[in-house]
């Protein structure tokens, strides 16, 4: 029985993929010590294109970083990679955990009733109508487009 580094370096085609993730990989890892943790976790290493290493991020916030900080990252990745010469950042949406949709936060029945409390000890006005009303949807989410 083939050991399956046998098939990744049987044939041309394959060998040279294999190379080309094994350096990705390792110019992710050195990215990633090169970069602050928070901004790591919102960027990586995407591709090599010639001379230029293309970094992803989430955002346009961390793409401005990068780019500021893209003399430093290059110098540091290019002890692995000389062949990097310059750096690109694209920014692509949905890719890390920054740019997923986050659920809204829910008012528990405590918050709710605390809302009732306040709402009734309030005169007559459109705050305590409209604390009527969040009191009223937080314990019914369908409620809430209204």
């Amino acid at each position: 029985m083939r050991k399956f580094q046998e098939y990744l370096g049987s044939g041309d085609a394959l060998c040279r993929l294999t190379r080309e993730a094994v350096e990705l990989a390792e110019l992710d890892r050195v990215y990633r010590r090169a970069v602050p943790a928070p901004l790591a976790d919102a960027s990586g290493v995407d591709h090599i294109d010639g001379g230029t290493l293309i970094l992803w991020a989430d955002n346009g916030a961390v793409a401005a970083k990068l780019r500021q900080l893209s003399p430093t990252v290059l110098g540091r990745l290019q002890a692995r990679a000389p062949h990097c010469t310059t750096v690109r950042v694209v920014v692509r949406l949905g890719v890390g955990t920054t740019a997923q949709k986050r659920a809204p936060a829910r008012i528990g029945s405590g918050g709710a009733a605390a809302l009732q409390e306040l709402a009734g000890a309030l005169p007559s006005s459109s705050l305590r109508d409209a604390l009527t009303r969040l009191a009223a949807r937080a314990g019914d989410p369908s409620k809430d487009g209204e």
